[in-house]
């Protein structure tokens, strides 16, 4: 019989973690289609587990909704995201209201 995990935004990290660690690519193939597929509903903790694990694929898809609400973000949810990150995405909200002042 084979195991079955419902995947949720509580323990989707955790689950990455240890399939990461394991190299069990079933599970982590779950994870990341879970992520994918609800993004928009938590995507500043989808981009934050995309660094983590070094998700090409997911960090672009929930940069997009983060993207897409510039001071939608609490510090706290910011502050989980690496430096790097905020610098990126402080540049992508300054630059389109740098063009419309041109």
């Amino acid at each position: 019989s084979s195991l079955v995990c419902t995947i949720t935004w509580n323990n989707v990290e955790g689950l990455m973690n240890i399939s990461h660690k394991l190299h069990v690519s079933s599970l982590q193939n779950e994870c990341l289609t879970f992520l994918l597929s609800h993004a928009a509903g938590r995507p500043i903790k989808a981009m934050r587990i995309a660094e983590l694990f070094d998700e090409e694929e997911l960090y672009r898809e929930s940069s997009r909704f983060v993207l897409d609400n510039p001071g939608g973000w609490s510090e706290e949810e910011m502050g989980t995201l690496s430096q790097s990150t905020l610098l990126k995405l402080e540049k992508r909200w300054a630059y389109p209201r740098f063009i419309m002042r041109l």
